[in-house]
């Protein structure tokens, strides 16, 4: 395998990033910070327009996205401190389902939250959010058996855009020395289950976060070799966006240094600067 980007790869690259550096400019993120807007819907309905969604399910042998182009996308929004879920959606939910799971897990997937699923997925008309911080820290979670469902109850903090979302996709466990397994919990209203979310603070303000309390939620157990091996995938995926806001730090810094004068020359003509 070569480890120079394909043609397709940079196609994406090239696609994402023009279409970031027109709609997220440094004026827009000002303003949807200040908004405390959660999601813009015609910056989103770009996005899907983009066609990542269904990208990410295709099922083509000759296109099969996987984590590279997965991680293309957490680059360039990462690049451009992009203020909306893209990420999280299409690695909880397309990447998820068509790329990672294996033709069991996803018609396990399928029969018990319904057949128009996957569709929906794909179209963008039901959403996965990620609760990111589990994947670093899995949470206790008290479990119910009801087979093949368990009834969740948990306390998972930080999410981002949990009131957007219809799913949540999150790694628990039984109990401290329990192994760790990935759980799909569906936030669909219910007799007898409770999805609370309240609002908390957080160093990223380009983001909406809320800590989100579960309690008997309908939530299938996908397992311990796919929380693994999901929890190596999103620790690229994170080193990949953060990669993607330094390399727009060290844009911006060699645009400053060439551009800011001092003593009537560019600080960039300074030795000790270059």
């Amino acid at each position: 395998m070569s480890l120079l980007p394909s043609e397709e790869q940079r196609e994406l690259e090239h696609s994402l990033r023009d279409f970031l550096s027109r709609e997220v400019t440094p004026e827009y993120l000002r303003k949807r910070i200040a908004s405390d807007q959660p999601s813009d819907p015609n910056l989103w309905k770009g996005l899907q327009e983009l066609g990542l969604l269904s990208y990410f399910a295709s099922q083509d042998a000759d296109v099969r996205p996987g984590v590279r182009e997965l991680g293309i996308v957490a680059r360039e929004s990462g690049r451009a401190l992009l203020p909306e879920r893209i990420v999280d959606n299409i690695f909880a939910g397309p990447f998820l389902y068509f790329q990672f799971l294996p033709p069991n897990m996803r018609a396990l997937i399928a029969k018990t939250f319904g057949s128009s699923l996957p569709d929906a997925i794909e179209s963008g008309g039901k959403s996965v959010g990620l609760a990111a911080v589990s994947f670093a820290k899995p949470i206790i979670v008290g479990l119910r058996n009801t087979g093949p469902l368990y009834r969740v109850s948990a306390k998972l903090p930080l999410v981002a855009y949990a009131t957007l979302n219809n799913y949540l996709l999150f790694c628990g466990r039984a109990a401290e020395a329990a192994p760790v397994s990935l759980y799909l919990a569906d936030l669909g209203t219910g007799k007898e289950q409770l999805v609370k979310c309240d609002a908390t603070g957080a160093l990223d303000l380009s983001r909406p976060y809320h800590d989100v309390q579960l309690e008997n939620v309908a939530a299938l157990d996908l397992g311990v070799e796919a929380a693994s091996g999901l929890r190596n995938v999103f620790s690229t995926i994170v080193a990949e966006e953060l990669a993607g806001m330094c390399g727009k730090v060290v844009d911006l810094t060699l645009e400053y240094v060439k551009t800011r004068k001092q003593f009537g020359v560019a600080v960039g003509s300074f030795q000790a600067v270059q």
